[in-house]
Order: C-alpha cells, then structure tokens, then sequence
C-alpha cells in the first residue's frame, strides 16, 4: 500500500497476489505475514442544498499469509540447488479484504418540489387498490404505502394514486449506516524460471458480505402545510405530520476467481510485469425488509414487509501491467497501469425470471471502461526504508450520467474519479519485518433519494433530491511478517 499500489512488477510481497501471482516466484524463503489496519471513512454529503458530515472508523484485517518457498536441487544428485532452468517454486495461501464497505451517512434538508409520498403513488399508479393492498401480489412499496394512508387513490378512480404530501414542502432527513466487506481467499503457486522470468497462477474464493441497518427517509411536517385531520383527497384533505421509510438490507455472495500472471526481469534494473484476472461469478442472497411509519391527527400507522431473494452477479475482469526500475541498494521507482470494463457486470436472476434487464441496460448505458494509474517509489538505508505513492482511477459514470439538478433546476455535473496517495515506513532484516502504512482514498458518488414514475398525475421533473457524497477513506496499517 506504501507504494500506491504498484505491485505488478514487484515480488515477493503478498500484495502480489492480488495483481500477479507472478511476484509470489521470487520469494527465497518462507514467510507469514498479518496486516491490521484502522480504518476511517468521512462522508460529505450534499442534499437540498445542505451540507451533512458524518464519520465512521472500524478495525479489521486487510491480510494475512502463509508461504511456501521451494527451491529445486540440482539433478546431479550432489546436493546443490539448480541455478539455471526451473529453479523454484511457491506455493500460497491467505486472506485480502479487497473493499471495506463501512460507513455512516445523514443529511437533512427542506424540499419544495416533492415527497417520497409522490414517488410512493407514481410507482402504485395503474395498478387497483385491491391488488396492491394483497402482500401475496408482490407490490412491495405499494403495499406498505396503501396501509399506512401514505397514498390514496384519486376521485372517481381505483389505479391512480396520489401521496399524502403532495404539496412538498417538507423536512427530509436521510440517514445510512453500512457494513460489510469484499475479500478474497487465496491459494496461488509461482515458479522461477532462472531468475529471469516468473510465472503464477491464482485462485480466489470471493466472499462478498454487505447490510445496511437501518437505511431511513423521514419527512416532517415543519411549516404546518397539512392541517387536515382526514386524508380526502376529493375535498382536498391531506393530514400529515411525519412519515419515516425505514429499510434494512443484509446480502451475502460467495464466488470463484482466477487470475494469472508473469513478471520478467528485462535487465538488472528493469522488471515488467502482466497480470489478468477473470471474471467473478458469485451466487447472492440477500434478505430486506422495509417498513412505514405515519403520524397523523395523532395517530400512528405502520405496515411493515420482508423478503429474500437469490441470483448471481458477474463481476468483470481486470488487466494489469506495470514496471519497475530497480536502484540497487537505495530503492526502487515502480508504476502500474490497469483496466477493467464495469459495464459488463450482470445480474441474473437464479429463478429465470427476468427481473434485472433494467438495471443490466442501466449498467450498459451509464458506467464506462475504468482506466488508471499507480505509482510509487521506495528509498532505502541499510535496514529501514521510506515509501510513498499514488494513483488515480478515471470515472465510472458517463458524462451523460454524471449530470443531475439542483433544487432551483439548475444543471450541474459530478467528477467522480478517484484519487488515492500513500506513505509509510518500514523495518526489514532477514527474518522479519515491519511496516507501518499511512494510505487515503478520494472519491464522489451520486445518487437519488428516490425516483419518481412518469404516471398518471407525476411527471417525472428531475427535481427529486440528489445526494452527492463526497468520501474520504482514511487507513493505518501496521504490516508484521516473519521468514523461515
């Protein structure tokens, strides 16, 4: 992490692994390693045109490893290791939590152009109020909705709907507390090609582990703007005074990746590197369950609906390449390039059912190719070193994507590129080591509070609230290994 995360070049460290397997051949002897690490994520987040900051810090493990060296002795029988040909090979195992997905978001701010109520009819529009009012037809949100008076059908009408807080004007306040990790299990061999060239292969078990609890929107009532008592709407009768949607999420996958690699030292001071690794198709099941809370003339209403539902999720390939300039005993100067395409990830529903070809056209049209850089160079005296590095990741969503509108309609567009930088120092002797890294990652997102249905009374303005959250992950992690 020191070195921003330019490994592809480099060897034997564990950080190989992940990038190519390749780096895990020039280990000459065995190690086990354990990297702790806290970790801190700050979340800016802009809603309504109000600034919201909140923090969450958690410790777990990033990595450990159990490695093998084996060297081959010479064929003559005579005891001697072999030093041309194949010469050695590695054998690993161990655990790197690739993305830590804690985090703790509010905000809060006042809305003049709509409510989640309006959201909460235009998605029941079209459908009889007899059907959604039935948790066995699977109207999810309707149904929660139509039990708590958070919707009404219009005069005259059984299919079209209209939210208790029509009028906006409300308090809203957005709150997200998240957990959860993505990380792989390991098992990877290398081999050593007379010290030149370096091939590895590796096997990764995807454990993929995210929850939200609870996930919330609460509207308020603040100017007084529904009085009423009785929720009317051919007399124009909406009483509101506050509605929370409460909601929480627990998902688990477990799935299979490969990845290969080769690293070749070009000279005595140039090393390049290549690394792949295949698609990730992981099996999902997640567990939600939402709920509705509504006050009015002094009363509460509540309904409260739970599922489960299990897929698969493909999760697209990634390209490494990297280089290093080896300075001898005062450190080495290393850069990576990588790629991947996010617009072929895919959700497949393991019922049959169609249910994703939304969300996969969704993916096709507003993610793009991930392209980026990381570099970082490394300074050594006698024992202890220096290491410093950085890296940027070009944007995820599209420039169609990335535009979105202010409460006052005005258009704007997010940057969402991540940039990353990182130091640390180190003790080494022949036999064990120590590190201690300082690593923190910047980078914005965008998303909807919620999204309003083009039906029947709603149109959809693309003035629903947006949330820019502005993330600021902040690590310390302390490395120990140990040779053999």
């Amino acid at each position: 992490m020191g070195l921003g995360g330019a490994v592809t070049a480099l060897g034997a460290d564990w950080g190989s692994a992940a990038v190519n397997p390749a780096g895990l051949g020039m280990f000459r002897k065995g190690e086990i390693s354990i990297t702790p690490a806290i970790h801190s994520i700050t979340s800016n987040l802009t809603m309504l045109d109000q600034n919201n900051k909140s923090t969450k810090t958690n410790f777990n493990l990033t990595s450990w490893s159990f490695i093998i060296a084996n060297p081959i002795y010479s064929p003559e029988g005579d005891g001697t290791l072999k030093t041309e040909g194949f010469k050695s090979w590695t054998f690993a195992f161990g655990y790197t939590n690739l993305a830590n997905h804690h985090s703790r978001r509010s905000a809060v701010g006042f809305n003049q152009q709509n409510s989640v109520t309006d959201w909460l009819a235009s998605i029941s529009n079209g459908n009889d109020f007899n059907v959604i009012a039935n948790p066995d037809n699977g109207y999810y949100y309707p149904y929660i909705a139509w039990w708590t008076y958070a919707i009404d059908t219009l005069a005259g009408s059984s299919s079209q709907y209209l939210g208790v807080a029509n009028k906006a004007n409300v308090e809203q306040q957005y709150y997200e507390f998240t957990s959860g990790k993505t990380s792989d299990w390991t098992i990877a061999f290398a081999g050593n090609w007379s010290d030149k060239i370096f091939v590895g292969l590796g096997i990764n078990i995807r454990d993929l582990r995210f929850s939200y609890t609870p996930r919330s929107i609460k509207e308020k009532d603040i100017n007084n703007v529904y009085p009423d008592t009785v929720f009317n709407p051919a007399n124009g009768q909406y009483p509101f005074e506050e509605l929370r949607l409460i909601e929480s999420l627990e998902l688990a996958g477990t799935g299979i990746n490969v990845n290969f690699g080769v690293l070749s030292h070009v000279t005595d001071f140039l090393r390049i590197g290549f690394g792949i690794k295949s698609p990730s198709y992981v099996a999902v099941r997640e567990e939600y369950g939402s709920r509705i809370e509504h006050v009015f003339a002094d009363s509460l209403w509540t309904a409260d609906i739970q599922g489960n539902f299990s897929y698969k999720l493909v999760m697209p390939f990634e390209v490494y390449a990297g280089a290093a300039m080896l300075l001898g005993k005062w450190g080495m100067i290393s850069v990576d390039a990588f790629y991947k395409d996010p617009t072929q990830m895919l959700f497949d529903a393991q019922e049959g059912i169609n249910v994703f070809s939304d969300l996969n056209e969704s993916i096709g049209r507003y993610f793009q190719t991930l392209y980026g850089v990381r570099g970082g160079a490394e300074f050594r005296y006698e024992t202890f070193y220096v290491r410093l590095g950085g890296g940027y990741q070009s944007p995820l969503l599209t420039p169609e994507a990335s535009i979105y509108y202010d409460q006052e309609g005005n258009q704007k567009t997010l940057n969402d590129a991540t940039i990353h930088y990182s130091g640390g120092i180190g003790f080494r002797t022949k036999d064990f080591y120590v590190d201690i890294t300082f690593f923190q990652q910047k980078s914005q997102e965008k998303y909807l509070l919620y999204d309003i249905k083009e039906s029947g009374y709603y149109k959809n303005t693309g003035q629903e609230p947006v949330i820019i959250h502005r993330k600021t992950l902040t690590s310390v992690l302390m490395s120990f290994g140990l040779r053999f």
